[in-house]
């Protein structure tokens, strides 16, 4: 059955409202100002340079690189005590778009493994899980950054060793598969339907191999002008198969699955 061949690979983005997630620790309580001002000068330094400075590919992974060991070592330097509990109050308040459920229960019931990759915090990932009760669902995995702590609670630095971020992200499942058994039998699925809202994601899966299906989600905000819309229309379609301008639910992901359900 083609299910039994199939996996899913996408951002956790793709599942929730992203500015949700995306500040999720910030918002904790006991997380100083001070950490949350360095956090959001280090983006505006590190993700605008890209933007405005003629970098080559290897160029911008290293730049990406050295921006997220800041940032872990800002959370070493400011965190004497890592707010799990916090984070789990902050994902009550993170909701799943629309057709999410229907897409994990598709994928439970004909056990289609779903690969999450973040390149945020490990730790937000895992409370939007559990706040799901989707802890428990073995075809769901998780690729993100976790801290290291100390039996305090204090943050000692990033986990392992190995930093992903948004543009190493072919690296990363390379790194996770010689680790984890349950990675290995992924790899053995060779079709693939892929999401993702920046063009570094088609990274995710690499292997030529592999039958995949390619879904970017680009959201405008208003601000562009048409030449710029247009120049990121093209970017997007470059790499993707299909691009969803300002789409909020999992329509189309379903629709295929139900394609494919439907067909054998």
């Amino acid at each position: 059955m083609v299910f039994q061949r199939q996996k899913l690979v996408f951002k956790l983005k793709k599942f929730i409202d992203s500015e949700l997630i995306k500040y999720m620790f910030n918002k904790c309580p006991s997380v100083p100002v001070e950490y949350v001002q360095v956090n959001e000068k280090l983006k505006k330094e590190y993700g605008d340079a890209t933007k405005t400075v003629n970098m080559s590919d290897g160029e911008i992974t290293e730049h990406y690189s050295q921006w997220f060991r800041k940032v872990y070592d800002e959370l070493k330097a400011h965190i004497e005590k890592f707010p799990l509990s916090e984070l789990d109050e902050q994902a009550d308040k993170v909701k799943f778009r629309y057709g999410v459920e229907n897409l994990i229960k598709t994928c439970e019931e004909k056990e289609v493994p779903i690969l999450i990759f973040s390149a945020g915090m490990g730790e937000c990932v895992d409370a939007v899980i559990k706040k799901n009760n989707l802890q428990s669902l073995p075809n769901i995995k998780i690729i993100a950054n976790y801290c290291e702590l100390d039996s305090n609670g204090k943050v000692l630095g990033v986990k392992g060793d190995f930093l992903m971020h948004s543009r190493n992200k072919n690296e990363a499942i390379k790194h996770y598969v010689k680790l984890d058994e349950h990675f290995k039998e992924m790899e053995k699925r060779r079709n693939v339907i892929l999401m993702g809202d920046m063009t570094g994601d088609v990274g995710m899966v690499t292997d030529e191999s592999c039958n995949i299906i390619k879904i970017g989600f680009l959201s405008l905000n208003g601000k562009q002008n048409i030449e710029e819309t247009e120049k990121n229309k093209k970017k997007y379609l470059d790499v993707f198969d299909i691009v969803l301008l300002n789409e909020n639910t999992m329509d189309v992901p379903n629709a295929i699955l139900n394609i494919i359900n439907n067909a054998y």
